[in-house]
């Protein structure tokens, strides 16, 4: 077997059918769609476990009231993932929204400096950019289903 980094990468990594980040989501083939509204379930499932978990159990994060709201950012997710309901995608477009707000209201990490809090309301704006994608895509994996 030769090692071909080009080849490698496109099997492993990038490959059109199952990574489609480049296609604009009314282009999508079904399978497109629905590989990556299954990427999207498995990140956001298990991003709002580890806050569940640590804001039920140790009270850090916001305390229980995040804790419920992180469980129920990961019922959607799984069930954007397992049907595309649209407004399971729209539910979850909240999650960077609220993340936002509790870093502005020093809720997430009290005494953050300016950099650290810029630094996540900027990755909070990207992941909004992105979950609006995710609707986009629910709508259409819908439609092709």
């Amino acid at each position: 077997m030769r090692f071909d980094p080009p080849s490698l990468l496109k099997r492993y990594v990038w490959d059109d059918d199952k990574t489609p980040y480049l296609v604009r989501p009314d282009r999508m083939s079904a399978e497109q769609a629905w590989s990556e509204l299954f990427a999207y379930t498995v990140l956001l499932t298990a991003g709002a476990t580890v806050v569940a978990l640590g804001a039920l159990a140790g009270g850090a994060l916001g305390g229980p009231v995040a804790g419920i709201y992180a469980v129920t950012v990961g019922a959607a997710a799984l069930l954007l993932g397992a049907r595309g309901h649209d407004l399971a995608a729209r539910y979850c477009v909240s999650a960077p929204v609220m993340l936002a707000i509790g870093v502005l209201a020093d809720v997430v990490r009290p005494g953050m400096g300016f950099t650290e809090r810029l630094v996540l309301l900027i990755g909070c704006a990207l992941w909004l950019a992105y979950a609006c994608r995710a609707v986009r895509v629910a709508r259409r994996a819908r439609a092709l289903r």
